[in-house]
């Protein structure tokens, strides 16, 4: 394989999500916040339909230790595993998804900063751009308007 090639194809594997991680993380526990509340209402729906059946057997006259008990019994096993499951799955993804949607967002932004800093510093404007795939995509051809029409409106 070409050196070349090796070294970008590794330093975008390097790429670091984390660029502003007090507000990234905050983003990342609000998510994951949102998705155990959600999973301890369903965990506790069910759990409360299991104890209704539980309720109903004994109401209707089943001993304690009927095969309708142990069959609900498993089938509460079984569910709690699948959803538990189900919610650490969507814990992961939402935390991945929540970190590569947070870059693109602050990426821009933080290009933004560098801008304008880079200005004030130097009094220097050169075009602003953003990366190829970040949102707000369409923010550098406004800029870079309105800044053409400070300039030619000083002369």
């Amino acid at each position: 394989m070409n050196n070349s090639y090796e070294s970008k194809h590794i330093s975008k594997l390097r790429k670091k999500y984390l660029i502003e991680p007090k507000f990234q993380l905050m983003l990342v526990l609000i998510n994951l916040l949102t998705l155990l509340l959600a999973a301890a209402i369903f965990i506790t729906a069910f759990y409360l339909a299991f104890e209704n059946l539980r309720t109903m057997g004994i109401a209707s006259g089943l001993p304690q230790g009927d095969t309708y008990f142990s069959f609900i019994d498993m089938q509460f096993s079984l569910l709690m595993k699948k959803i538990l499951f189900g919610v650490g799955l969507a814990l992961l993804v939402g935390c991945v998804l929540t970190l590569y949607l947070s870059h693109k967002m602050i990426g821009p932004l933080l290009r933004l900063r560098k801008f304008f800093t880079q200005i004030k510093e130097s009094g220097e404007v050169t075009p602003l751009c953003f990366r190829k795939n970040d949102y707000l995509s369409d923010l550098p051809a406004i800029i870079n308007q309105a800044l053409e029409v400070i300039r030619k409106n000083k002369k």
